[in-house]
């Protein structure tokens, strides 16, 4: 493996919960006023020109026809799980919890990743991996403790579980695309196609949202779309590069740090002791996996 390419992988990965946590406090408040769908699939739209131009002008090559025809299985299964599925589920969630929950509930992913790989390609984890895995579920399992009004579990955060299913799926055929043709395609045509589909839905469900969302509405909704489509979304399709899954996802764990931070200086949300000490748990369980799974 090239040093050189599986540090910027590595660095990508690193970089990229940062976007993804500031994109779930921009969705936190734009749903204050408009309909969790609405956001998905506005903000979605907003990126593809973006996105576009931005291929355009780094002359990278986006092939389409590619991912429609050699790649269309692997592609469809990253459209339907992450873009479509995954999409809806997880921005419902965001609106109905808090931002901390939010990106507290997001570092079970890596143990999903883990079953997928356990069921659909035969691996077989090591017992350093297991407790790794063991100490992310029992971290996050702190943060949604009962016993106050901010801990208990609710809606959203089912909700957002439920998305993980669908997104931790996604890792696998991610993989396959990105290593055989284009990571900006990818990011491209699936946040273009889901864009069509949910706002789509969105319409039959909500018919008078679009006519009564307001300037400030549409302010959050492209700061979201910016952030998570254009710089996150961007950095996790190139970390797929060279670095694992699971890896991948784990590093991902770096979201506590960054949404903790946010969610007060955003939200004026602040941490149970209980979340405090999952917090600390899951950053211990993140460096041991930086360090030992390079």
């Amino acid at each position: 493996m090239n040093k050189k390419s599986f540090n910027s992988s590595l660095l990508a990965a690193v970089l990229a919960p940062f976007f993804i946590a500031l994109g779930i406090m921009l969705i936190k408040l734009a749903c204050n006023n408009t309909p969790a769908l609405v956001v998905a699939g506005l903000g979605s739209l907003m990126a593809v020109p973006i996105l576009y131009l931005v291929s355009v002008t780094t002359k990278q090559k986006l092939l389409i026809k590619d991912l429609l025809t050699k790649q269309r299985k692997a592609f469809l299964q990253v459209l339907i799980t992450r873009a479509i599925f995954g999409q809806m589920l997880i921005t419902a969630g965001f609106a109905l919890t808090t931002g901390v929950k939010s990106v507290l509930l997001l570092r079970l992913e890596p143990v999903f990743v883990l079953i997928w790989s356990i069921f659909l390609k035969g691996e077989k984890p090591s017992k350093a991996k297991l407790g790794l895995i063991t100490m992310l579920i029992i971290g996050s399992a702190l943060v949604v403790a009962p016993n106050n009004a901010l801990s208990a579990p609710n809606i959203g955060d089912l909700l957002i579980i439920l998305s993980l299913l669908f997104l931790s799926y996604s890792y696998m055929p991610t993989e396959i695309v990105v290593k055989q043709s284009s990571a900006q395609g990818l990011n491209f045509l699936t946040t273009f196609i889901s864009g069509i589909v949910i706002t789509i839905i969105s319409i039959f469900i909500y018919p008078n949202a679009f006519s009564s969302i307001t300037t400030k509405s549409l302010e959050l909704i492209f700061g979201y779309s910016f952030v998570f489509f254009i710089i996150a979304a961007s950095l996790y399709f190139y970390a797929f590069k060279t670095a694992k899954p699971w890896v991948i996802a784990s590093l991902l764990s770096l979201e506590v740090v960054y949404g903790i931070i946010l969610a007060y200086f955003m939200l004026q949300e602040t941490m149970t002791i209980n979340q405090i000490i999952g917090s600390i748990i899951i950053l211990a369980s993140t460096v041991l996996i930086g360090k030992y799974y390079q």
